[in-house]
């Protein structure tokens, strides 16, 4: 009988932590003239602990309207001020992982309503906006010869959504911060092309030579480079993967035979310079 009351009061005790811990909510007030009409937005957050994510942004009210947040699965909240021109401001909700990648989900507060413009897939705190040319701007990563190269994703607001007007041909550049340059020292000979279209032979550089890598086409696959004489090349590469984050840049083509899945640096045939 003792053993079956324990059992009783064990559970017991275990449902009321479960509900205290689950319907621990918490309201979070802030102020923001959001649409920018001269007049302060009184926002409350509700904001309920979670296991995985630490906490949740279940809803938001704005001047005493709610709007669900519970399907995004939101656990940072931000306001932004994309495009200063618009007269508009951002409401950012990211859901973020123990890995630091997740996804935000940008909405604007329009006519008394809360209105999702677009989502991104981000990772760490690496979205941020370019005040001077009105874009959010996304820290994008990849690989290349044992290094962790790196892009931005690009993207504006235009028609009240979210656009990508990232390029097709990428600056590159690679951390420590400040950005380092990409320079690499070849083993071998490397034929380069004058123009994007692989149609015009450029520049040869010899072995021990550097080249500068400046920009890299996930479209047309290609380097764009910069030789030891300041001369401006284009490389064929390739590229696998591209559904993942981008791809991943495997080898440069000419040398695409000697690839070698355990020596990276061999897979490009060049020396980190």
């Amino acid at each position: 009988m003792k053993k079956n009351l324990s059992k009783i009061v064990l559970l017991v005790s275990l449902i009321v932590g479960l509900s205290s811990y689950t319907s621990n909510a918490q309201t979070v007030t802030k102020s923001e003239d959001l649409d920018m009409d001269g007049k302060t937005d009184n926002i409350v957050l509700t904001v309920e602990k979670d296991a995985f994510f630490g906490q949740l942004y279940k809803s938001i009210s704005i001047n005493g309207k709610s709007f669900d947040l519970s399907q995004y699965n939101a656990n940072k909240f931000s306001v932004l001020d994309i495009n200063s021109k618009d007269k508009q401001k951002e409401i950012v909700f990211t859901s973020m992982g123990e890995d630091s990648i997740g996804d935000a989900y940008i909405f604007t507060y329009k006519n008394k309503n809360l209105e999702k413009i677009g989502n991104l897939s981000v990772k760490g705190g690496d979205l941020q906006v370019n005040t001077k040319l009105n874009r959010v701007e996304i820290q994008k990563y990849t690989n290349f010869a044992s290094d962790y190269v790196q892009y931005y994703e690009k993207y504006t607001i235009e028609n009240g959504k979210l656009k990508n007007i990232t390029p097709d041909e990428k600056n590159l550049f690679s951390e420590p911060h400040p950005k380092k340059i990409l320079k690499y020292k070849m083993s071998k000979s490397l034929n380069t092309f004058s123009d994007a279209k692989m149609k015009k032979a450029g520049e040869t550089v010899k072995p021990g030579e550097i080249i500068t890598i400046l920009a890299f086409n996930t479209k047309a696959d290609y380097f764009k480079i910069k030789t030891s004489s300041g001369k401006i090349g284009y490389v064929p590469i390739v590229i696998t993967d591209k559904e993942i984050n981008g791809g991943s840049i495997k080898a440069l083509k000419q040398y695409e035979k000697d690839y070698n899945q355990n020596n990276p640096f061999e897979v490009a045939n060049i020396q980190f310079n």
